[in-house]
């Protein structure tokens, strides 16, 4: 039987805390910047702490959030052992929660992306069949969903961009085309969808085989980030759409995967995710400086969780959790 990408991970950690036991828990990070760090810098902005807001109505984790027009919506993932195709928008506005229709594929570990101002869902794993390679599309206009055309790989724990109005998703977790027959396991595909032809092409694979990770867009670029593959991983990837080339970045101080991240001003904020435990770290990378600077913690570390941006402030959401830090 196939395991999702958070059960596997889970598995893994029991392992790994017994070989670490007694060392300090890197997961519980001072909610004022650290110092004396080579790889950590002082912040740009006087810090902030996280307020907690009204949380969804569906508790649930292993979900997608994506912020379209200036609203938030939460979709999917499993509560309580199930998957679901839950979708709920957020009203920062009002504090509130509304119902929205569900997406037609209940679905966990997948991504979504916003392309010509409609919501995409893509790919992840529908509790039954495994790895799909669904793609539904949410037009707000309307508040209905259609099927668009197909992903080329199946994969579970991919992470999805876009840049001027193309998807890329990225890795994940899954079979290798061209090695169907071998075992599932981080894949390095990256597969571009372009709204405007309703086509999917190939791009140059990713650097590093990478599942349960997060990817940010900032100034055309799209950053890979954490994730992992036979171990948890800092590393830090960019991708040009215009050479169609990656090139390393500085690695993100804390190794993590099932994080989350977004980007506010041009700095990208990586939130949460999943070491020795669920983590409450969150750590900003400036692409220009190609630095890294340690911020507030979340009050309760969250793995699995989604993020986005609505009014300037970042949300991040996991089960009953719904924090809000507002970096500016």
């Amino acid at each position: 039987m196939i395991l999702r990408s958070s059960v596997r991970i889970a598995l893994l950690i029991s392992v790994f805390a017994a070989a670490v036991y007694g060392c300090s828990n890197q997961t519980v990070s001072s909610l004022l910047p650290q110092s004396g760090a080579d790889s950590l810098h002082p912040a740009p902005r006087p810090l902030r702490q996280w307020i907690q807001k009204k949380p969804m109505p569906t508790h649930r984790g292993q979900l997608a959030v994506v912020a379209l027009n200036d609203e938030l919506y939460a979709l999917g993932g499993e509560t309580y052992g199930q998957v679901v195709s839950t979708v709920e928008m957020y009203d920062h506005h009002s504090n509130t929660w509304i119902e929205e229709p569900p997406m037609p594929t209940a679905r966990v570990d997948f991504a979504a992306g916003i392309g010509k101002n409609f919501l995409y869902a893509i790919g992840g794993d529908d509790g039954y069949h495994g790895f799909i390679n669904t793609v539904e599309i949410f037009d707000p206009g309307t508040e209905s969903w259609t099927t668009g055309p197909p992903m080329p790989t199946r994969r579970s724990s991919l992470a999805v961009g876009a840049i001027n109005g193309v998807l890329y998703a990225v890795g994940g977790y899954g079979w290798p085309v061209s090695t169907i027959h071998a075992y599932p396991g981080p894949l390095t595909a990256v597969e571009a969808f372009d709204p405007a032809t309703g086509r999917w092409t190939s791009k140059a694979p990713l650097p590093t085989p990478r599942e349960a990770f997060a990817v940010s867009v900032v100034s055309g670029k799209l950053y890979a980030i954490g994730g992992y593959d036979t171990t948890f991983l800092n590393d830090v990837e960019a991708y040009d759409p215009i050479t169609d080339t990656w090139t390393k970045r500085a690695p993100m101080p804390t190794a993590r995967a099932n994080l989350a991240a977004c980007a506010v001003n041009g700095i990208i904020y990586a939130v949460g995710g999943l070491n020795t435990g669920a983590m409450r770290t969150v750590e900003a990378y400036n692409p220009v400086t190609d630095t890294w600077t340690r911020l507030a913690s979340m009050p309760t570390g969250l793995n699995g969780l989604g993020v986005g941006v609505v009014g300037g402030e970042i949300h991040a959401l996991r089960g009953a959790h719904h924090y809000v830090f507002n970096p500016q």
